[in-house]
């Protein structure tokens, strides 16, 4: 099995509005700039004084996607619009990330419902700081996990 690399440049953000436009996120930040992470764990465990385990299964699948953003990205314009219109009762309809390269589109990240949960904290110094944008997710899958070579 050849080994697979990630590349950065091939993972694309997207979200799609409440009234279906679909764009990507760009602008990307150097470094971390997409960080997803389940709200709960599905599972929880709990020991007792005998040493008896007992774990409990959650079907909880709400999370969390952090996107970093550079400070001068159209990303910031669009995404601040996208945030008023939250405020007025029109939330974006799905968060996805996809894998795009020699004539494939992979789904590796997917979600139901999602919202902005905060405009990104505004910091200012000698240079130009990257901007942090929170997604809360309803329902959030990754249909294609791909195993680190």
């Amino acid at each position: 099995m050849p080994t697979e690399f990630f590349d950065a440049n091939s993972h694309v953000l997207y979200l799609t509005t409440y009234d279906d436009i679909t764009f990507a996120i760009g602008g990307d930040a150097d470094g971390d700039n997409f960080l997803a992470t389940y709200d709960n764990a599905s599972v929880t465990k709990v020991e007792g004084a005998k040493g008896d385990v007992q774990f409990s299964q959650r079907i909880a699948s709400s999370g969390t996607v952090t996107k970093t953003v550079q400070w001068g990205a159209d990303s910031n314009k669009i995404l601040n619009q996208v945030f008023k219109d939250q405020q007025k009762g029109n939330t974006p309809k799905k968060l996805e990330l996809k894998k795009i390269n020699e004539n494939q589109n992979v789904l590796v990240m997917t979600s139901s419902r999602c919202v902005i949960e905060k405009i990104p904290d505004l910091t200012t110094g000698v240079t130009a700081q990257n901007r942090g944008w929170a997604f809360g997710l309803e329902k959030m899958s990754f249909p294609e996990v791909q195993a680190a070579a």
